[in-house]
């Protein structure tokens, strides 16, 4: 089966609208926590399930983001590392493979977004989750975008606080000529990086050729999935 990115797929989405200021909220410029997601979808005709747990560094700060990746798809598992540094020229990007050692390099002309919630959103409205004696309140917000393959709905739920934290995406419908439905969430997130040398380029990547892409194709800082 063809390879299939989650990450890329939804970066061409929700990257929009969050350089800048927005009118709803953005999250803590620092934070590190678990990510998940499991993603139905057609490739080549040929139906998979992906899933993808992955431990997240994202600092607006220092215009840097890392994560650990663990991904399940129809042909195998595969663990990786992946380190991305901006400048003002633009970002490269770092892919270790944590099994073999291999990395790949890749560099591109984007600047770090901030994660927002997109303007082009619909606040749907205040939800709690939990149980109403000790809720957590959380906004949840709607995009719509028709495609020639039919209608692409997003609803993406952060906390009610100033700290706007993710807390979980759904996307249903073509994304990029590609059907697919996603759920995907935040768990254990906290404020703050805990090791800032989780940012340190590996040494399996330096001197590692680079290839030039025109954008973020392995990972990108997208609202939630970087």
């Amino acid at each position: 089966m063809k390879m299939f990115s989650v990450c890329g797929l939804i970066v061409l989405v929700l990257v929009v609208s969050t350089k800048g200021q927005t009118k709803y909220c953005c999250s803590l410029d620092q934070f590190e926590g678990v990510l998940s997601s499991v993603t139905k979808t057609t490739v080549g005709g040929v139906d998979g399930l992906f899933k993808n747990i992955s431990y997240i560094f994202y600092d607006y700060t220092n215009n840097r983001f890392a994560m650990f990746v663990n991904d399940t798809t129809p042909s195998g598992t595969s663990e990786s590392f992946v380190l991305q540094l901006y400048t003002e020229t633009g970002a490269k990007i770092y892919k270790k493979n944590l099994r073999s050692g291999d990395c790949s390099v890749e560099v591109n002309s984007e600047r770090f977004p901030r994660h927002c919630v997109p303007d082009e959103a619909e606040k749907m409205g205040i939800v709690s989750y939990g149980t109403t004696d000790n809720p957590l309140y959380a906004g949840a917000y709607l995009l719509k975008e028709d495609t020639d393959k039919g209608p692409l709905e997003i609803v993406i739920t952060t906390t009610a606080d100033d700290d706007c934290a993710p807390i979980s995406l759904v996307i249903s419908g073509p994304l990029n000529g590609v059907p697919l439905l996603l759920v995907a969430g935040y768990v254990n997130i906290r404020p703050g990086i805990s090791d800032a040398s989780v940012f340190n380029v590996p040494p399996e990547c330096q001197g590692a050729p680079e290839s030039r892409r025109r954008s973020a194709s392995v990972v990108s800082n997208s609202f939630f999935l970087p």
